[in-house]
């Protein structure tokens, strides 16, 4: 027989709000751990748009589907640039001048500072895609973006080198020394260009080996450096195009085009 004890109204009151306290308290454990879990699931997808954001206007430009070309997409309409600034325009060619011409420090470095790597920034979140973004550049900008890899490229590993790593910029390149009046070295240059069009098997081959993960690194790097054989022009323009005054007629020329196509490189001011 169980004898239950009588309680005390005060005392049943104090073990129900107790009672009451620890269910919430443990509803809510309950609670954040599962949006705790469901935010730690969430988070690859999240990171996997972003990731997917940044690699669309990534400084290291992808691969497209089709060859680029200056004259293809938007050729006059100013959609990415930064505004017409007259007193950074004279700054400039107050501070810079061919006559003290520097290789590493020059109104030409200037300008791809000022009007070509401040573009992805300005294009964040408005391009779905590397190749809508470049298809909406200004044919002007889509001449500075190649001679800018082409001579990035070429200073570091030589044409064949920017062949390798640029394959899809190839016709763009003679397209932007016809726009400049580049002189001998559009000649030289397509002269290598149809003998990298030539060689193309035989350069798809070493890239395949290149790209192989499994492959032995030396002998990567011994098939790279053979592969320059293919392109006997590209020791013509090696001669000359790492030379200080070559760089600053090659230099002038681009900054010339520049300033005389100034309304596709700035937004227009407000009037």
């Amino acid at each position: 027989m169980f004898i239950f004890e009588q309680i005390h109204p005060m005392k049943l009151a104090r073990i129900i709000i107790l009672s009451l306290a620890v269910i919430t308290a443990v509803s809510i454990f309950i609670y954040l751990s599962v949006i705790s879990l469901i935010g730690k699931r969430a988070a690859p997808a999240v990171a996997a748009q972003q990731m997917l954001a940044e690699a669309a206007l990534s400084p290291e430009p992808a691969a497209p589907s089709r060859f680029f070309s200056i004259y293809a997409g938007n050729q006059d309409t100013v959609i990415f640039a930064p505004a017409y600034n007259s007193q950074w325009l004279q700054q400039v060619n107050t501070k810079y001048s061919w006559e003290h011409f520097d290789q590493y420090s020059n109104k030409f470095w200037v300008y791809v500072s000022g009007l070509l790597d401040t573009l992805p920034v300005l294009a964040e979140g408005k391009v779905a895609s590397r190749q809508q973004y470049l298809d909406s550049l200004t044919k002007g900008q889509k001449l500075l973006y190649t001679v800018v890899i082409f001579n990035n490229e070429t200073d570091n590993g030589g044409v064949y080198q920017f062949f390798f790593n640029y394959p899809e910029l190839a016709f763009a390149v003679t397209e932007v020394f016809k726009e400049l009046q580049a002189g001998v070295i559009s000649a030289d240059y397509a002269k290598c260009l149809d003998e990298f069009l030539r060689t193309k098997n035989s350069f798809a081959k070493k890239t395949s080996i290149l790209n192989d993960p499994a492959g032995n690194p030396q002998q990567k790097l011994a098939d790279f450096r053979s592969a320059h054989k293919d392109l006997k022009t590209a020791d013509k323009i090696k001669a000359y195009f790492y030379q200080e005054a070559y760089k600053k007629q090659f230099f002038k020329k681009i900054v010339d085009y520049v300033d005389a196509h100034m309304d596709q490189f700035t937004q227009k001011p407000h009037s």
